[in-house]
């Protein structure tokens, strides 16, 4: 059986759900970035500015921070349609895409918003303008 949180914020209002043992926890999105970024990761992904610019060598884990940067600004209750995540390839752009919805599930927002933001190329991004 498991522990109900009385206090639980609605999913996608940034609590989670964890199954830990036998019984239900509840964490927020503060928490799950600490849990899930390094100390320099979770700082640049809950920065207040508007815009961030995110440089660092391959590996470095920006695509996770971008990611987890994103689902906390929607668990934050910052609108899609104000999301804009540039990248220089392809490549680069479906894997933050996933990486943004693996992240969104982990925070029980709906993966479904994600057709509200824009992720990829500056180039592909021209013609909207």
């Amino acid at each position: 059986s498991g522990i109900q949180d009385q206090n639980a914020a609605p999913a996608g209002v940034g609590r989670v759900a964890r199954l830990s043992d036998d019984h239900r926890g509840y964490m927020d999105i503060d928490q799950i970035l600490r849990t899930e970024l390094t100390a320099k990761q979770y700082t640049a992904a809950v920065d207040p500015a508007r815009e961030v610019l995110c440089l660092a060598c391959a590996g470095s884990g920006k695509s996770r921070t971008l990611a987890y940067r994103i689902a906390w600004l929607l668990a934050k209750g910052e609108p899609p349609a104000g999301i804009v995540a540039f990248t220089f390839t392809v490549k680069a752009a479906e894997s933050i895409k996933r990486r943004v919805a693996q992240a969104l599930a982990a925070v029980e927002v709906d993966p479904a918003v994600m057709g509200a933001m824009y992720i990829g190329t500056i180039d592909a991004f021209r013609p909207r303008i």
